[in-house]
């Protein structure tokens, strides 16, 4: 039987330490559209800003929620108040929704 070797380990402790961050991130909604935003640039509404839930949209399976105070986008200057939140399995992703 052939042994792991050290870099292997590491390697292999590195994609495990990434999964777990990634999985922990994407448990509840509001965990999912937090990472959302601080993955798009917004770092301080990511962790200040309150989400709440606003309904479900039938159609699409999706349920929303907003955020408030809503992150600007620096182009347009619209307030990225209302997001799409999806469940695969256990995960939540979510998405930017648009106006309501």
């Amino acid at each position: 039987m052939k042994s792991i070797s050290p870099l292997n380990r590491k390697i292999w402790f590195v994609y495990l330490i990434l999964f777990l961050l990634v999985a922990c991130t994407h448990l509840t909604p509001e965990l999912a559209v937090r990472t959302k935003l601080f993955t798009s640039g917004h770092f301080k509404e990511a962790v200040q800003s309150n989400i709440v839930s606003s309904g479900a949209d039938e159609q699409n399976h999706v349920q929303l929620y907003k955020v408030s105070p809503a992150p600007l986008f620096q182009d347009t200057q619209v307030a990225l108040e209302t997001y799409n939140v999806r469940q695969f399995l256990l995960f939540y992703y979510a998405s930017y929704h648009g106006e309501v």
